[in-house]
């Protein structure tokens, strides 16, 4: 959720720091917060302007100030970010796939799959 959070601030601003994300307590440990935190950032995406999935965003390099690079802003697209985060997103559900079958809970096959 937080990624999503990064993204939505840059579109406002043109650059994106994943890395400035802010970790929330809150909706890690509360499902109803958590729920109430997606359908906000399903309303913004909605809501948002990405017919110019071409537009350029800056993306900050992942880990920039632990490899000592200053600055360290890449050129990307607001389709290619979305694409991005979607991956990332099918990521985080292979791995509550995975914890639930662990623990004996059926999960549909096709979740957490990349299409």
């Amino acid at each position: 959720l937080e990624f999503y959070d990064c993204f939505l601030c840059g579109m406002r601003t043109g650059y994106i720091d994943y890395d400035a994300r802010r970790r929330d307590p809150v909706i890690e440990r509360s499902r109803a917060e958590a729920a109430r935190r997606i359908q906000e950032i399903i309303a913004s995406l909605n809501s948002g302007n990405y017919e110019h999935e071409d537009f350029i965003v800056m993306v900050r390099m992942e880990g920039a100030d632990e490899m000592g690079i200053t600055g360290g802003w890449l050129a990307s697209s607001v389709s290619r970010e979305l694409q991005t985060l979607s991956s990332h997103t099918i990521h985080h559900f292979a791995l509550i796939a995975v914890t639930l079958r662990a623990q004996g809970i059926p999960v549909d096959a096709s979740f957490g799959v990349a299409p």
